[in-house]
């Protein structure tokens, strides 16, 4: 049981190797490139999204059929792979090629880590305080993930290749620490026929689970549609430069307050009083962006909705695995979270694209529109189907 109990440490730096936070220098590394152009870059990372797109659900059912562990290995792998791709990539192809490993690497770990983290927690009579040991590994993993982006500028005035190469000792330590993981007690999916894999998938969730599973999904394609535009609205009311860069890093220490106190949230939150709360908070603080002229106004609300998004997501997991009738298929389900996620927002990100053409602070007033819209449409799913 005590290495069992190690699981848990280790999920920590598990997934704080999983986050890519080189990610924002990314693209100018590209563009220091010889013949990179600029649009090339919405291209390589449209395939991986595409890739990671088509990989979600199957990913989810090879850790059910294979073991959680030998999938989270595989995760660890494709992220190195992806990182050797950028370090030693000379042109566009072996951007596409990273790219795609960082989809897989993302679409391995999604469902399977927190399936490894349940079943870890289910072996060690533990069940009941997976939300609040999700949150705190996720917590502690975004405090280190913080520091670092707003380290990024120092780094990079090093070299702007020094991020990828840290990034790449970190990947093969990660590697390690997935090998070093314990399997607890599985019961592993069995295959018959496609057919018969179909049914058990379509009989795996409760009711309740896809309203749920549109519901944060319409949040998390809103956030996505909106945050490559912080930084111009940010920029164009005034905000110095040199704090535009730190938001996503500020946002990981909001992550990390709210995980360390997910037991407030919800009993704060329970029941359908989670949805109604964030069916009024998200819309409005995207709302209040677009109206508002006041730089650190702006700041603050953006940087309070992204850490929270984050930090709640212990309590949605949570509330999904309860809805999953069949053990069989639990990563395999809360893959189809992840998969719907991208899903909305490559369906959203493309027209929302034209309102923020024309005006920036328009395009942040119609999404937080139509979010509030459809959170509550959704809602009425939710409260018609179950108990939240």
């Amino acid at each position: 049981m005590k290495a069992m109990e190690k699981n848990l440490r280790k999920s920590m730096w598990f997934a704080f190797f999983q986050r890519r936070n080189f990610y924002p220098i990314l693209a100018l590394y590209f563009l220091t490139l010889p013949g990179a152009l600029a649009q090339q870059i919405g291209i390589y990372t449209a395939i991986g999204t595409a890739a990671g797109f088509l990989i979600e659900i199957p990913s989810g059912y090879l850790s059910d059929r294979l073991g959680h562990k030998k999938v989270l290995v595989m995760a660890r792998l494709s992220m190195l792979f992806s990182t050797f791709c950028f370090l030693i990539g000379s042109n566009f192809w072996w951007f596409v090629l990273g790219s795609i490993g960082i989809s897989f690497g993302f679409a391995f770990s999604s469902g399977t880590h927190d399936a490894f983290i349940h079943e870890t927690l289910m072996a060690l009579k533990r069940g009941k305080e997976f939300s609040k040991i999700r949150a705190r590994i996720s917590a502690n993993a975004s405090l280190i993930s913080g520091t670092i982006i707003i380290a990024l500028p120092f780094l990079t005035s090093i070299t702007i290749i020094l991020p990828l190469l840290v990034t790449f000792i970190t990947d093969i330590a990660g590697l390690f620490v997935s090998l070093s993981f314990v399997s607890p007690p599985q019961k592993l999916a069995t295959f018959k026929s496609w057919k018969a894999l179909v049914n058990d998938i379509k009989r795996a969730p409760k009711a309740g689970f896809y309203p749920i599973v549109f519901f944060t999904g319409f949040i998390s394609a809103c956030l996505l549609t909106v945050g490559p535009y912080k930084e111009p609205l940010l920029r164009s009311v005034g905000l110095p430069l040199v704090l535009v860069g730190i938001t996503m890093g500020l946002s990981r220490y909001v992550w990390f307050i709210i995980g360390h106190n997910i037991e407030f949230f919800e009993r704060l939150l329970r029941g359908k009083r989670l949805f109604i709360f964030e069916g009024i908070f998200f819309p409005l603080f995207i709302i209040l962006m677009a109206v508002s002229k006041q730089p650190y106004f702006i700041l603050g609300l953006y940087v309070l909705m992204l850490g929270y998004r984050y930090g709640r997501e212990s309590i949605i997991v949570d509330r999904l695995i309860h809805r999953i009738t069949n053990e069989r298929y639990k990563a395999t389900m809360l893959s189809v979270h992840g998969q719907m996620n991208t899903l909305l927002s490559t369906i959203i990100i493309i027209p929302f694209a034209f309102v923020m053409g024309v005006s920036i602070p328009r395009g942040f007033l119609v999404t937080g529109i139509f979010l509030f819209v459809t959170l509550w449409i959704t809602y009425v799913f939710i409260f018609r189907t179950s108990k939240a």
